[in-house]
């Protein structure tokens, strides 16, 4: 969406420039119990408190553990494109090579063991996908990832898009995922 203000005064109407919003697919809702610090993680237990990691970067540095299987089925239908077609989950952590602009996970993901199943991104036209985009300093354990469909350009993956610097204990990623980056100078990054 895209809003524009405007004021009325004695020599006419002054409008604002435009100002671009993102409407959010699912409110997101913060977890219930823990603090996000490592003695008392964010407990994690649906969908919308997944994504209430995703939507706020400030949140990128603390730590949490799920508490039961999550259905990511629904964000196939999240964040419609241009083209009308829509492009799933909003990857946790990110960077931007044309830019330079770089906001990594930097905290940890306990998955106790559960699943989260039927996440789908499709973002071909963007790199670093994966439920996490970036990660670095990182710690994830125990976590299932079950039926992914993910495709981005290059750096994708079921959990990760990039992992570096970080641990990654007794996780296990099922599913599609797809790269479309081709080089004949560089190998194209895809992974679990």
């Amino acid at each position: 969406y895209y809003f524009r203000a405007y004021a009325v005064h004695a020599n006419g109407i002054a409008y604002s420039g435009e100002i671009a919003s993102t409407t959010w697919p699912v409110r997101p809702d913060a977890p219930i119990a823990g603090d996000g610090s490592s003695g008392d993680p964010y407990h994690i237990a649906s969908l919308e408190q997944l994504f209430w990691i995703a939507a706020d970067e400030s949140r990128w540095d603390k730590h949490y553990v799920q508490t039961a299987d999550i259905n990511a089925a629904p964000v196939r239908g999240w964040f419609p494109g241009a083209d009308g077609n829509f492009r799933g989950w909003m990857p946790v952590g990110y960077y931007r090579p044309s830019t330079q602009e770089n906001a990594p996970f930097t905290g940890s993901y306990d998955g106790g063991s559960h699943a989260i199943d039927s996440l789908f991104i499709a973002r071909p036209g963007e790199s670093y996908i994966g439920l996490f985009g970036r990660a670095n300093n990182a710690a994830f354990s125990s976590l299932r990832i079950t039926n992914a469909d993910i495709s981005g350009n290059y750096n994708c993956g079921a959990l990760a898009g990039q992992v570096s610097n970080s641990d990654i204990l007794y996780c296990h990623a099922e599913g599609n995922v797809t790269g479309i980056y081709s080089s004949t100078a560089s190998a194209t990054a895809i992974g679990g």
